[in-house]
C-alpha cells in the first residue's frame, strides 16, 4: 500500500468502526428501560450490593484505603472490563458481513470497543463521584498511565478469551451458558476483587497468583493507590504475556471457524 493511501484507508476504516459501534450500542442496549439500566449499570449495582451487604456477612476480608466502596470498585470495574469485552467477542464472532467493505473483524473490534469504553467511562464516573461527593482523596489515581495500561491489557485478554470461547461454543453449544456462570463464580472468587491478594493466607494466595486476571486487577490498584499498595504477588509481565497469546490463539481459532462455515 502506497504511503499516500494509508491515511485514506485508515480514515475509511475509522468511519466503518464508528458506524458499527453505533449499531452495536443500539442493538446491545435496546429493550425496556429496566433492562437497559441493568445492562449499563450492572457493575455499579454489584458494587453497591456488596458494600451494603458487607456488614451482615460473617466474613472479614482485608481491604485497603479509607473507602471500602472505592476498594470494591477498583476490583469490580476492571473485572467487568475483562468480562464484557470477552462477551462482545463471543457475541459478534459468529456473524458474517453481508457488506463487501465491512470485514468480520470490524464487528469484533467495534463490539469490544463499545463494551470497553462503557466500563471505562463508568469507572471514571464512579471515581469522580467518590472523590467529589464522598471526599475520598484516594479516588484520584496516583498514576493514571498505570491504570490505563492495566485496563488495556485486560481488554485485550478479554477479547482473546472471548474468541476462544466462541470457537468452543461452535462445537459445544452449551459451553456459552456454562462459561457465563462458572467463569463469573471462579473469577470473582480467585481474582482479588474484594480482598488484597498479598495479605491472603498462603494456601489461597498460591492459587490466586495463577490467575492473570488477578494480576491485572492488582496492577490497576497499584496505579490507583500508588506503590505503597501491597503488591508483592504482582507480576506485570504475566498478564502482558497472556493477553497477546490469548488474542493470537483466539484469532487463529476464529479464522478456522470462518473456514468451517464457508
Amino acid at each position: 500500500m502506497a504511503a499516500g493511501t494509508f491515511p485514506i484507508a485508515f480514515r475509511n476504516w475509522r468511519t466503518v468502526i464508528a458506524f458499527l459501534m453505533t449499531q452495536y450500542f443500539n442493538n446491545r442496549f435496546k429493550g425496556t428501560k429496566l433492562s437497559v439500566f441493568i445492562a449499563l449499570f450492572e457493575p455499579l449495582i454489584m458494587i453497591c450490593t456488596f458494600y451494603f451487604l458487607k456488614p451482615f456477612l460473617r466474613i472479614h476480608l482485608p481491604e485497603y484505603g479509607t473507602s471500602p466502596l472505592l476498594f470494591f470498585a477498583s476490583g469490580v470495574l476492571p473485572f467487568y472490563l475483562f468480562m464484557k469485552t470477552s462477551r462482545a467477542a463471543r457475541r459478534n464472532s459468529g456473524r458474517g458481513s453481508s457488506v463487501p467493505r465491512i470485514q468480520d473483524l470490524d464487528y469484533l473490534v467495534s463490539g469490544a470497543l463499545v463494551e470497553a469504553l462503557t466500563v471505562v467511562v463508568m469507572l471514571g464516573l464512579v471515581f469522580v463521584a467518590i472523590y467529589y461527593l464522598g471526599g475520598v482523596e484516594q479516588a484520584r489515581p496516583r498514576n493514571i498511565e498505570t491504570c490505563l495500561a492495566a485496563c488495556f491489557t485486560l481488554a485485550i485478554m478479554g477479547l482473546g478469551v472471548g474468541l476462544i470461547n466462541s470457537y468452543i461454543s461452535a462445537y459445544v453449544p452449551a459451553w456459552g451458558r456454562f462459561y457465563r456462570v462458572a467463569a463469573r463464580i471462579a473469577f470473582m472468587s480467585l481474582s482479588g476483587l474484594f480482598f488484597i491478594v498479598a495479605l491472603m493466607p498462603y494456601y489461597i494466595r498460591s492459587i490466586v497468583v495463577w490467575n492473570p486476571l488477578a494480576h491485572g486487577i492488582e496492577w490497576f490498584r497499584v496505579g490507583l493507590y500508588g506503590p505503597q499498595y501491597p503488591h508483592v504477588t504482582l507480576d506485570i509481565e504475566y498478564p502482558m504475556k497472556v493477553a497477546p497469546v490469548a488474542l493470537v490463539i483466539g484469532f487463529l481459532l476464529y479464522q478456522s471457524l470462518k473456514r468451517r462455515y464457508r
